[in-house]
């Protein structure tokens, strides 16, 4: 939808690692090539993510679970030999409350991008004092990248 009167911003970015159950089979910096989809827990991050997931698994392959709920990602997680790709703020908030591995990918998926919408406004002071404060907090996230220009 486009509307005159509201600006798109892409405000961070960050990318995607693959997390795996505590002790599988999986560990290392590992190529997508080498990913059983049967131990897939599959998440449907946004359309680049999804094109690069059919190139190198195809549609008609069955992950272990789809899920919709990144609330249940934790659950799935604690099953053996599993693994899903996850943005990088995903993967180390995972890593402080359960028990899994984090890897980076070669031939990862594209990075993840976030946007905030802004309206045309006479409130731009207080817009500004909103992103300057959204910035701290970005900058201390491990592997994110804050794309709000100061």
């Amino acid at each position: 939808m486009f509307f005159n009167n509201i600006e798109t911003i892409p405000i961070f970015k960050e990318a995607m690692l693959l997390v795996t159950s505590y002790g599988s089979k999986y560990n290392g910096e590992l190529h997508p090539s080498v990913l059983d989809v049967a131990d897939e827990i599959r998440l449907p991050w946004n359309p680049e993510y999804d094109l690069w997931h059919n190139f190198w698994f195809r549609s008609t392959l069955q992950p272990k679970v789809f899920l919709d709920q990144m609330s249940l990602l934790e659950y799935f997680m604690r099953q053996e030999n599993v693994w899903a790709i996850v943005p990088v703020s995903v993967a180390y908030h995972l890593k402080e409350i359960s028990n899994i591995e984090v890897h980076y990918i070669k031939d990862a998926p594209p990075d993840r991008f976030i946007y905030y919408l802004v309206k045309e406004s006479n409130k731009q002071e207080t817009i500004d004092k909103f992103l300057a404060l959204l910035n701290e907090n970005l900058l201390q996230i491990k592997g994110l990248e804050s794309l709000i220009k100061e």
